[in-house]
């Protein structure tokens, strides 16, 4: 399941977040604390996926660094009210999700699902629709929730407790392709997400799609396409 970051602001967790992470335990929570070691904390998360990021009140510094690092993942501010210092940290930190008040429990679960139904990594249904068996959903669920960079043969023969042979032989008959071909088609969904949707630049992109670097993604999408990014992202400005 997704994961999600909770920022919280003191040493220990109330009841009120205690009931959150409980009740909706099917979702991995990641419970960051002030008295955390920043920087340890931050390369502790590196192998993670970060869908969600949850905060009540932090330290700016703090706060700043991890937005850096997860600048994709909506984030959420989540107290029982809302005072005039809050409602400016929000504003300026450009945060539109507040959940506050009776019943912010519930609204937030809600919230979390309808920001999952439409978080850029969830792979569309016409790609799933190619198959619906076990393995199809466990390969569609590995991808959506794990670091693209985990994306490949050799971790995810591990993560699934075969062999690379029999994940190829096992990933082909279920998907009638082969591995490289398929990851390709869903790097070139994502892609388009993050450059059309979400208006990144191919400096934001890159290593969230683990190129080494710019260049490399350059070369690919002239290969693929055809043209270069900046054709297609100056046509993409002339239609709109």
């Amino acid at each position: 399941m997704p994961n999600v970051l909770f920022l919280n602001s003191n040493s220990s967790v109330s009841q009120d977040e205690i009931s959150v992470l409980t009740d909706y335990n099917q979702w991995k929570w990641i419970v960051y604390f002030c008295s955390n070691d920043t920087n340890r904390f931050l390369k502790s998360l590196k192998s993670k996926e970060i869908h969600f990021i949850i905060t009540s009140s932090i330290e700016e510094f703090i706060f700043d660094r991890i937005k850096y690092h997860f600048f994709l993942s909506p984030i959420i501010y989540y107290a029982p009210k809302l005072d005039s210092t809050s409602l400016n940290f929000l504003y300026k930190k450009g945060i539109k999700h507040c959940v506050v008040g009776d019943g912010r429990q519930v609204h937030l679960i809600n919230l979390l699902k309808k920001l999952w139904s439409q978080h850029w990594k969830r792979i569309p249904e016409h790609l799933k629709a190619i198959s619906n068996s076990t393995f199809a959903t466990n390969v569609f669920t590995f991808i959506e929730e794990q670091p693209i960079k985990f994306f490949n043969i050799n971790y995810m023969s591990r993560h699934f407790q075969l062999t690379e042979y029999q994940f190829r032989e096992i990933f082909k008959k279920t998907f009638n392709t082969n591995f490289r071909a398929f990851k390709q088609t869903i790097l070139d969904h994502y892609e388009t997400v993050l450059l059309f949707e979400k208006k990144l630049t191919p400096g934001q992109i890159y290593p969230m799609l683990n190129y080494r670097n710019l260049s490399a993604f350059s070369r690919s999408f002239r290969l693929r396409h055809g043209t270069s990014w900046q054709n297609v992202m100056r046509l993409q400005m002339d239609i709109s």
